[in-house]
């Protein structure tokens, strides 16, 4: 992958975390996760066993319908990058609920801990692109496409303890299964590919709203958000700071 193709593909991974951390924050009962298929490069929303979002960083955008999978290829152009890039987030999320057969809500739902994580990864994303290094939300969970089975991101869990203590508490015979909960902050730089890029995160959330960061601080997002009355920029903000603090990648 060259220079122009890997930032197409990590503005790519941005666009795909607040296209579906919008999906979720509409329809808080639908979860994120990495399709099992293709392993890092896509990212999926499903709300159920018959309606999904999935993108495909490699590629494009795809929808589930009942009884249907396809490539979304909005008109004109067909590219669905383009078109969310173009329309903004929540016109294309708008859109994604007319094909796949979703009601759109007259109100948005009650932030829950999950939502308003995504929400979190999502701003983390976008603002660390404008400090030329993406933080790639990684999940705790390592997928299996050879059907040889699931595991852990040990290395990552051990550099948070508190986390790591979390997970463990789970017990063992949920311990994989409970990892995908967890979504750590990865750097990531031109020229590293997407299975190639193993840097060590600089911070883990947990979908219960729990953070924390390389220096051993814990911190509730969903406490600091009701805080600052609800400030969702400010809380991002402060989020992306506190976890970029101690990395040179991010010294100016």
């Amino acid at each position: 992958m060259n220079l122009r193709e890997e930032l197409a593909y990590m503005q790519r991974i941005v666009i795909s975390w607040n296209l579906l951390a919008e999906a979720a924050r509409r329809h808080p009962s639908g979860e994120i996760a990495h399709d099992w298929h293709h392993w890092y490069d896509s990212l999926q929303f499903v709300i159920d066993s018959e309606h999904a979002i999935l993108c495909n960083r490699a590629g494009g955008i795809h929808l589930l319908t009942p009884g249907n999978f396809g490539p979304w290829e909005p008109r004109p152009s067909g590219d669905g990058w383009g078109y969310a890039q173009t329309q903004g987030i929540r016109k294309t999320v708008r859109d994604f609920e007319n094909v796949i057969g979703l009601p759109s809500p007259k109100h948005t739902p009650k932030t829950t801990e999950r939502t308003l994580v995504y929400r979190i990864l999502a701003a983390i994303c976008s603002i660390s692109m404008i400090h030329g290094v993406l933080l790639d939300p990684r999940p705790g969970m390592i997928y299996d496409s050879n059907d040889y089975g699931s595991g852990i991101e040990e290395d990552q869990f051990s550099l948070f303890p508190l986390a790591l203590k979390l997970l463990d508490g789970r017990g063992p015979d949920r311990r994989v299964d409970a990892s995908k909960d967890f979504w750590f902050l990865v750097p990531r730089t031109l020229g590293s590919s997407e299975s190639e890029a193993k840097g060590q995160a600089l911070g883990v959330l947990h979908t219960s709203g729990q953070l924390w960061t390389r220096n051993g601080a814990e911190i509730s997002l969903v406490t600091r958000y009701d805080e600052i009355s609800r400030e969702f920029a400010l809380l991002a903000g402060e989020t992306f700071a506190v976890v970029t603090q101690e990395s040179e990648l991010f010294q100016t």
